[in-house]
């Protein structure tokens, strides 16, 4: 007969004296070991408490939704400088600067804009790109122009 496999269990002093007394008491440790084991071992584990394995596969799951939310913030955030890089490349103009309407009666522009204004037009730069620029009218822009 080949010889058994033999197991070494350290017990806490607690869980040892119930053993000692069971063992006093007059059932042989082997035994006592072989039925707890086998008990333990016949019963299924709770269907309420999750398996490791169950444990795993969860911490899995919310692993992967975590990546897919951060990528998706970083792409929002790349986006988000990419524009704000463009925006800096372009050259303010006074559309871009919020300002109080001037009274009424008063010019919108100042001689220097007019000036340049009027370069610009020659040059052949559209009313609707001048409109926007200036932030004035078209009725305004023929002002001007004038």
């Amino acid at each position: 007969m080949p010889p058994r496999p033999r197991y070494t269990v350290r017990l806490p002093s607690a869980l040892d004296a119930l053993v000692q007394a069971r063992v006093e008491a007059g059932t042989p440790f082997a035994v006592l070991i072989r039925a707890a084991l086998s008990a333990y071992l016949a019963d299924s584990p709770p269907t309420g408490a999750p398996t490791p394995a169950d444990s795993l596969r969860i911490v899995g799951e919310e692993l992967a939704i975590l990546r897919a939310r951060v990528t998706s913030l970083e792409q929002a955030l790349t986006r988000r400088r990419q524009d704000t890089d463009r925006s800096a490349d372009r050259v303010p103009t006074l559309a871009d600067t919020p300002s109080a309407r001037p009274p009424v009666g008063q010019f919108k522009l100042s001689a220097r804009q007019v000036v340049s204004l009027r370069a610009k037009r020659a040059r052949g730069v559209p009313i609707k790109t001048l409109m926007q620029e200036y932030d004035i009218s078209k009725a305004t822009l023929f002002r001007y122009l004038k």
